[in-house]
């Protein structure tokens, strides 16, 4: 995922599906990241540029989302004194996640690097945010099977079954996560013009 630490915004263009992606697309991700003796492949992503350092995601929505909740359902499971100002486990969120219009700005007022479109913009960016722009804690037992988005279900899901892992083991799985020798993406950037 080093391209989201280079990159500010990806946008996903209205015309893209919602986030569909189910258990077996989730488990499957996450046995990827946990497998010590494979490089996953984690798939390609199409992405076209747009003005500045900002793209359009063409393909790779699904994967893309679904490796951020991950990540962010660890981080907020990891113990307080892994997410202090400061810490790797919060630079790394904020760098990966998160961006910053201007250096200077506070990272209060940063906004979430992907921006999904209007189906599933608000329940993305408010599990992004949680925790982190915000004190809100969202408490999964409220999140239902029946009516909530999958980016919800997904994010739920990561939290139920990660939530029990030792803290080592947490860390090591966010720390492969943004490992740019522990993962394989193709990306192809279509150009601008």
């Amino acid at each position: 995922l080093d391209f989201l630490g280079r990159c500010s915004r990806l946008n996903i263009p209205f015309f893209q599906r919602r986030y569909v992606w189910e258990e077996k697309n989730w488990i499957e991700l996450l046995n990827s990241f946990k497998n010590k003796n494979v490089v996953p492949f984690l798939g390609s992503l199409i992405l076209k540029e747009e003005k500045g350092n900002n793209f359009s995601v063409i393909d790779g929505q699904q994967r893309l989302t679904t490796i951020t909740l991950l990540a962010k359902a660890i981080f907020d499971i990891l113990p307080a004194g892994h997410k202090e100002v400061d810490s790797g486990v919060r630079n790394c969120a904020q760098s990966y996640l998160f961006y910053r219009r201007n250096q200077i700005d506070s990272f209060k007022v940063a906004d979430i690097k992907i921006d999904h479109s209007k189906n599933d913009r608000k329940d993305y960016e408010r599990v992004l945010k949680a925790g982190l722009q915000n004190d809100e804690v969202i408490d999964t037992d409220t999140i239902n099977q029946d009516t909530s988005s999958k980016v919800l279900l997904c994010y739920k899901f990561y939290v139920d079954l990660l939530k029990n892992e030792t803290t080592e083991a947490l860390l090591s799985l966010y720390s492969s996560i943004f490992d740019r020798d522990r993962r394989i993406f193709v990306i192809i950037y279509l150009e601008h013009g």
